[in-house]
């Protein structure tokens, strides 16, 4: 019986520790999205998004006054490429990102 109890209080025990490291994980894949979603706002001001979008779908008069945007932008991009390759930032997350800038950079 004192075995029993010993091998289902072990298994409580990775239980608990498996899901801790779970809601670890999430909240910081939530923090790390909230992070970069706060910095691409940062970047582009709601008074410059027309002009974005016109630049992005091949207005050129915009991209003079954008290139520090886009530089910017891009230099996000391959942050958290490089996050995502090293697994800082999960792939299931960089999935979420991606076909966005694929459409942003495939404008050009």
């Amino acid at each position: 019986m004192l075995l029993v109890a010993g091998i289902i209080s072990s298994f409580a025990a990775a239980g608990s520790v498996m899901f801790g490291v779970y809601q670890y994980r999430q909240t910081v894949q939530m923090s790390t999205y909230r992070t970069y979603a706060d910095k691409y706002n940062s970047l582009l001001k709601v008074e410059d998004y027309d002009k974005w979008l016109a630049g992005l779908s091949g207005k050129d008069e915009y991209w003079a006054e954008l290139t520090p945007t886009m530089i910017a932008y891009l230099n996000l991009v391959w942050e958290e490429v490089y996050l995502t390759q090293s697994g800082i930032i999960s792939k299931k997350l960089w999935r979420i990102w991606r076909p966005e800038v694929i459409r942003t950079i495939d404008t050009g």
